[in-house]
């Protein structure tokens, strides 16, 4: 019986290692390598130098970022665009307003200032037949239009409130981070409406939804007409509940 030690394993192809590893890890260049230097720039592989050369393409592209301004989230779109998904008959998913790609967080139209594009007016047809239709039948609807009437809310509070924390946005610009994670239980979720006017550049009478953190005091909110005045000293969630509404408006 020989008493030569038998070949087991193989030495790193590391000239300055050498070490006899006995699990040797081959690389994509076809040497074996110990664990320490099996990485690809741990050893100059060839391999790798070549595909950087040629220059290869990314095996995952780079996501295209929500449109609103100062968000860095990936947008909706991105994360179903790309060739291999071309001919599904999909929709694409961007706003239906305005037509740009957003995030998951401002996807709604009320949190990303939507300005839809105003469609070109279609000419009218048969405008002669529709005039002598209009003398021969008035219509009951020609009567004075009566003030539009704003939306009732739903009868039952609690699906008012998931409507409302589907739209709602943080009224604290801090709070729009993806790295704020506010518990929904310490958020409190009020409409808010405008009086015409104050609000430079904003929509007149517009309502938006928002929330705030339950423990915030009140700075500063002027009433107006038969709204309740707020007190500064105490926290919104002792004077407002959830759904309910509040009103920026001037002091008289």
């Amino acid at each position: 019986m020989s008493d030569a030690v038998p070949a087991i394993g193989a030495h790193c192809a590391l000239p300055s290692c050498n070490l006899n590893d006995f699990l040797p890890i081959r690389c994509a260049c076809g040497l074996l390598f110990c664990r320490d230097h099996a990485a690809p720039d741990k050893h100059a592989c060839s391999v790798v130098e070549d595909r950087i050369t040629v220059g290869e393409e990314r095996a995952t592209p780079a996501r295209e970022k929500c449109a609103k301004a100062g968000c860095e989230r990936p947008s909706l779109e991105s994360a179903v665009r790309g060739e291999d998904r071309a001919g599904e008959g999909r929709k694409p998913a961007r706003c239906a307003g305005c037509g740009g790609c957003f995030c998951a967080y401002h996807r709604d139209p009320t949190s990303h200032s939507c300005s839809p594009t105003t469609p070109a007016a279609v000419p009218p047809k048969n405008e002669k037949a529709r005039k002598l239709l209009a003398q021969n039948f008035p219509s009951a609807s020609a009567s004075a239009p009566k003030p539009a009437a704003r939306g009732k809310k739903p009868a039952n509070k609690q699906i008012a409130l998931m409507q409302m924390r589907r739209r709602a946005q943080p009224a604290d610009h801090k709070d729009d981070r993806p790295s704020v994670d506010v518990p929904v239980g310490e958020r409190l979720h009020v409409e808010v409406e405008v009086e015409e006017g104050l609000v430079r550049g904003g929509t007149a009478g517009g309502q938006k939804v928002f929330w705030f953190r339950k423990p915030l005091q009140l700075v500063k909110v002027a009433a107006g007409g038969d709204v309740v005045p707020l007190r500064n000293d105490a926290p919104l969630a002792e004077q407002l509940e959830d759904t309910d509404t509040i009103r920026l408006a001037r002091r008289g």
